[in-house]
């Protein structure tokens, strides 16, 4: 079970900017950030049904919410990384 916990964020994240529509327009970028976080909030539904995750004091609620802003964040490292870079 710890791998699964482990594993899947990382993967998860780099399916997320591998897939991200850098060159699109607004619309289309926050459209895609509402449909991983979205999709992000039903596995961890579908985790906490099945007794891989458990909240203590959290709620499905909370996630939905922070997910656009993790995923945000992460966009803003890889932009943060990529300036380095240069």
């Amino acid at each position: 079970m710890l791998g699964v916990t482990f594993g899947i964020f990382p993967v998860v994240n780099i399916i997320f900017l591998n897939f991200y529509p850098f060159h699109q327009t607004f619309l289309r970028k926050s459209f895609y950030i509402i449909l991983c976080s979205g999709m992000a909030v039903l596995y961890e539904s579908r985790a906490v049904h099945t007794d891989h995750f458990y909240y203590n004091g959290w709620n499905l609620i909370y996630s939905a919410l922070v997910h656009p802003l993790l995923y945000l964040s992460l966009l803003w490292n890889y932009y943060f990384i990529k300036k380095l870079k240069e």
